[in-house]
């Protein structure tokens, strides 16, 4: 009798299939989600440590432009020269100014208290810059000098020694961010690989288990071929599950009992036969 289920062993094939299939999905989903993460990580440490120290190069340079525009004001002896050097000063303080305080409000990783020093040296010496403007305009090159070196100098340096504790302080801020970062992207990649590891084996392990039962059930058929061919039919196939092999398997042994049948009436008829030879002998 043949078995109903005549398509369960295309389900199994389908269903390996659409494992695999699954997989690779998840893993191009898995891959895809990682590389993601890793670059918004990176993003987020460039963005808060990253930048601020870019900004805060260009503080140092700026107000070092601005040291150098007020040095320069005691030495020219041009009029003219002097209002042009006087206004790109002005200029550029503004400027300056503006840039510092909004970098002190952006910068949340260095302590309020370095930040409000930092802009109580700046309004003071700002303040310098200022009264340096009247003796500047009347060419008054020997108290413009003497603004420059006991009053501004000072501030000046109190500006740049703490920009560049505040750019050493944001370096290693930003080597921590990046080694963290690199961390975090580390420990996705290895979840990544043994995800991707663990459901290559499962896969592995089931078709490998599918693989070896049709192999098994196949060479059972053969072996009960063989037989047959050789002329024995007294082994049936051993029939296990609910697929087409099985139907065959169902169908192999009808078809030797059938045989088997067959060689008896022939066997009988053969012996009858004789017996009616020897009688008329």
């Amino acid at each position: 009798m043949i078995v109903q289920h005549r398509h369960s062993l295309r389900l199994k094939l389908t269903l390996a299939f659409a494992g695999v299939s699954v997989l690779v999905l998840a893993l191009v989903f898995l891959g895809d989600r990682t590389i993601r993460e890793a670059a918004v990580q990176l993003e987020t440490a460039r963005e808060q440590q990253l930048l601020p120290l870019v900004q805060l190069n260009e503080l140092q340079a700026q107000v070092a432009r601005i040291r150098v525009l007020e040095i320069e004001l005691a030495r020219i002896e041009d009029m003219f020269a002097m209002s042009d050097q006087v206004s790109f000063l002005q200029s550029e303080a503004a400027t300056f100014d503006a840039r510092l305080r909004h970098w002190t409000q952006a910068a949340t990783t260095l302590p309020a208290s370095d930040r409000t020093r930092l802009l109580d040296h700046w309004t003071q010496y700002r303040a310098d810059l200022d009264r340096i403007v009247e003796p500047a305009m009347a060419m008054d090159s020997r108290v413009v000098a003497a603004l420059s070196t006991f009053q501004s100098a000072p501030r000046y340096q109190a500006i740049t020694r703490m920009l560049l504790a505040a750019s050493s302080h944001t370096e290693r801020e930003a080597e921590h961010q990046l080694a963290a970062a690199s961390q975090a992207r580390e420990r996705q990649r290895a979840w990544f690989v043994a995800v991707s590891l663990g459901g290559l084996l499962l896969v592995g392990v089931g078709l490998g288990l599918l693989t070896r039962e049709l192999l098994r059930r196949i060479a059972g058929l053969r072996a009960a071929a063989m037989r047959v061919a050789e002329g024995s039919v007294q082994a049936p196939v051993p029939v296990t599950g609910q697929d087409e092999l099985a139907d065959l398997g169902a169908a192999f042994n009808t078809l030797q009992d059938r045989v088997a049948e067959r060689e008896a009436l022939l066997s009988g008829a053969r012996s009858d036969l004789e017996r009616r030879v020897e009688q008329r002998t």
